[in-house]
């Protein structure tokens, strides 16, 4: 009777424990409606800096940081269109218009996939939840955040052949 119910008991402390590191590993992370962060983005040969928002409506903005000569640029990209501003000059275009490999446009898809959660899968990987998925214009992407504090980490687009890298990752 003794061997029972210690075989019973170690049983229910086991139960116990593996479910309160179950939670542990699966507390959700949620992906951030609103961000600000400095971008390093190689996109094909190229590289930039930038610092970059995301708005709750899909705003991505790209205040460019380097190379030095296009430091004064910036990139507004809406769902509705994309403006460029440069040395006092605006350039507003449709987003229809827009080339679907704009770098841009490329980050601002992604994310948005990422956040609806439409032609995406969430999974983990160490430290990390990992978005692999689909644009729109049929772009595969994995973009990586910190279990941690909910920061973006990594953009990869391989069939673009974009990497983004986020640092100082802020909410708003």
């Amino acid at each position: 009777m003794k061997r029972i119910l210690c075989i019973l008991a170690a049983g229910v402390f086991l139960l116990c424990c593996g479910c309160q590191n179950a939670k542990t590993l699966q507390e959700p992370v949620d992906f951030p409606t609103e961000f600000s962060a400095s971008v390093h983005i190689v996109h094909k040969s190229a590289e930039f800096d930038a610092d970059c928002t995301y708005q709750a409506d899909g705003t991505v903005t790209l205040q460019m940081q380097s190379p030095e000569a296009i430091r004064t640029m910036t990139f507004i990209q809406t769902k509705e269109s994309c403006t460029v501003q440069f040395l006092g000059l605006e350039l507003k275009t449709p987003e229809i218009l827009l080339p679907d490999a704009a770098f841009v446009k490329l980050l601002s898809a992604a994310v948005e996939s990422a956040k609806s959660g439409v032609r995406c899968a969430v999974s983990t990987e160490g430290d990390c939840r990992i978005y692999s998925g689909m644009t729109e214009a049929g772009d595969t992407f994995r973009l990586e955040q910190s279990r941690q504090d909910g920061a973006l980490r990594t953009l990869t687009m391989y069939g673009q052949d974009l990497t983004v890298t986020f640092s100082d990752f802020v909410r708003m």
